[in-house]
């Protein structure tokens, strides 16, 4: 049954098709009872005229009629995107032999009767279909709610994010022009406050960042262009080895192979990854990240891992680390909790997918599969 805070769904629209008269008539009164919008066509060209004008949940079609018969009107309604779908039940005064029969369901056929109808029968067959179409359909709309109410969602998210920017900007200047007023000033104590003030107001500000980057790789428009996964892993190895120099840091990688995607997701995707194993390093070894590819360079999936050596995770939280807001490693005072929940909205919005294999004190390996083609 339909939700309260659905809206009504549209009487459901029968098609039947028969080159003579006085059957549709009586076609048409075996289904009285239904609530049913019902049309008729004296011809498979009239039928599929009608068929081109309206969504109709079901077609009977007789197959013997001049000019096209019915299997080739079936065969016509496959060819078209919107009437392809459309469940058809064959209508014949002669028994089909296997032949016949194959080429109707070849043309997209769900049954077929005999002539004289039993009324039960078609009663009965017409019945689950249309209760099929009717959860079909609420089943559409449900979906296109969720759809909407995720868009709302994230608006909501952006419009939050910018707006709570502005105080925060306010207040991160009077926080740095405090520390710079009172350094050499106050006491140790004092001034640990004003710094966990600082460093408070920056954590906030990532979170909100981070926020806006998870909204954004839901809702926001892709042009897809060919990327080169080698050129954004080597950029991003550049710009992480000035930051992690002193920790002696590694990382390493072979020809990744090119994609179609977004060039800013894409960056995003392994900023993300190789800035985690840099971020969750074992304090008593030196960070090293292997980004390998691990399929061929022409495999419709490119398939790459992202392996460090730190501190892991939890075999038994490895389906919880893709969940927004959500900090496995509790210990730490950085992260929002939406870095890893990023990378796999991106991930599913190229039509790929990730997974993570983990132990504690061994490190973790990410796999990533992108389509080498978005076509």
């Amino acid at each position: 049954m339909p939700s309260t805070n659905m809206k009504s769904l549209p009487t459901p629209k029968l098609l039947i098709v028969d080159d003579i008269r006085a059957n549709l008539v009586a076609t048409r009164a075996l289904l009285r009872d239904f609530e049913l919008d019902i049309y008729t066509a004296e011809s498979a060209k009239d039928g599929l005229a009608l068929a081109a004008e309206h969504d109709f949940a079901l077609a009977l079609l007789d197959v013997a009629m001049p000019e096209m018969d019915g299997v080739e009107m079936a065969t016509e309604l496959r060819k078209d995107e919107r009437t392809r779908a459309v469940p058809i039940i064959f209508l014949t005064a002669h028994r089909m032999g296997d032949e016949h029969i194959f080429e109707a369901y070849g043309a997209g056929a769900l049954d077929y009767m005999l002539k004289p109808i039993d009324e039960n029968i078609l009663r009965s067959k017409v019945s689950v279909l249309l209760e099929l179409h009717e959860r079909t359909r609420l089943l559409e709309q449900s979906q296109q709610q969720l759809q909407q109410q995720n868009q709302e969602l994230e608006k909501f998210a952006r419009t939050a994010s910018h707006d709570l920017k502005t105080p925060l900007s306010q207040l991160s200047a009077f926080t740095s022009l405090l520390e710079l007023e009172m350094r050499g000033r106050v006491s140790t104590e004092v001034a640990d406050i004003i710094d966990r003030m600082r460093r408070s107001v920056m954590n906030q500000a990532r979170l909100i960042d981070d926020l806006l980057r998870y909204s954004r790789a839901g809702y926001q428009d892709i042009d897809f262009e060919q990327v080169d996964i080698s050129e954004i892993v080597g950029q991003l190895r550049a710009d992480f080895m000035s930051l992690y120099e002193q920790d002696h840091a590694t990382i390493e990688f072979n020809e990744l192979g090119v994609v179609d995607g977004s060039r800013t997701m894409l960056w995003q995707l392994f900023q993300n990854l190789v800035g985690n194993a840099l971020k969750y390093r074992q304090s008593t070894v030196a960070p090293i990240i292997v980004v390998k590819r691990e399929s061929g360079l022409n495999d419709p999936l490119c398939v790459v891992t992202v392996t460090d050596n730190g501190i892991g995770i939890d075999n038994a939280s490895t389906n919880e680390v893709f969940t927004p807001f959500l900090r496995l490693n509790k210990n730490s005072a950085e992260g929002s909790g939406l870095g890893l929940a990023t990378v796999k909205r991106i991930i599913e919005r190229h039509g790929g997918s990730i997974e993570v294999g983990a132990a504690p004190d061994q490190g973790t390996i990410f796999t990533v599969e992108l389509p080498r083609t978005q076509r």
